[in-house]
């Protein structure tokens, strides 16, 4: 049995040579775009002519919501090449020479992944504050954290376990992999929301158009249901009750 030391040894080399590269950098400033759009208001949640009241647990779960979204399109593009990078390298043939079993590089190469989406998850996460306070309301560091343990970082994870998939399929390691993961991924969000069903449920949006729709219907009786998650212009929305 491999060392955890050793598996965090090839998860941190992996995660720090991705991070160095250019590419990284390209895709962290857009991460920060798209913070830049929740702050602006660009991306809304709604319960039907109700939007969330500017607090700590709203922000989180709108920019969690978005991370679960979006990160999870474009980072299965971004870190689908751990595996392949090796090949290409020839540094794979090296370790096969090691003692290090597949199970253990396949594990330390899911644990890579998943450090390189968690930097860009802590990137928007920079926005929720940010949110808040540019909308006058307070900021609450600790109801901020729920969204992003419980729902963005759990996100990442299975992308992350999914890239690796991909990768050691081989069908599914190449062009046709990446096109039948925007399918996939579409499967993924768009089959809970439609059985209101929080099994599966990745994005997280479910468990908050619940958690909301509660606060809704107890503060304002003619609120019955309808949920929406936009981004770009909206028109204007009656506030909602608190997240709960």
């Amino acid at each position: 049995m491999i060392a955890p030391r050793v598996l965090l040894a090839i998860a941190r080399a992996d995660a720090l040579e991705r991070i160095r590269r250019y590419s990284f950098l390209v895709t962290l400033a857009a991460s920060a775009w798209i913070g830049w759009l929740v702050v602006e208001g660009q991306v809304t949640m709604r319960l039907g002519d109700y939007a969330g009241e500017v607090n700590g647990a709203w922000a989180a779960a709108l920019v969690a919501a978005t991370v679960s979204v979006l990160v999870s399109l474009i980072g299965f593009w971004i870190v689908k090449n751990a595996v392949q990078r090796d090949r290409d390298t020839r540094v794979g043939e090296i370790l096969a020479a090691t003692p290090l079993t597949k199970g253990a590089y396949t594990l330390g190469k899911c644990l890579s992944n998943f450090l390189v989406l968690a930097t860009i998850v802590l990137v928007l996460a920079g926005a929720a504050p940010i949110l808040v306070w540019m909308h006058g309301g307070r900021v609450e560091l600790v109801p901020m954290l729920g969204p992003f343990v419980l729902i963005a970082l759990p996100a990442m994870a299975v992308i992350a376990a999914l890239a690796v998939l991909f990768e050691t399929i081989g069908p599914l390691s190449g062009g046709l992999g990446n096109v039948l993961w925007f399918f996939a991924w579409s499967a993924m969000f768009a089959v809970p929301m439609t059985t209101h069903s929080q099994y599966g449920d990745m994005s997280g949006l479910v468990a908050i158009q619940e958690s909301m729709g509660v606060s809704a219907r107890a503060a304002f009786p003619d609120y019955h249901e309808g949920f929406s998650f936009t981004i770009g212009p909206v028109r204007a929305s009656r506030p909602s009750a608190r997240m709960s």
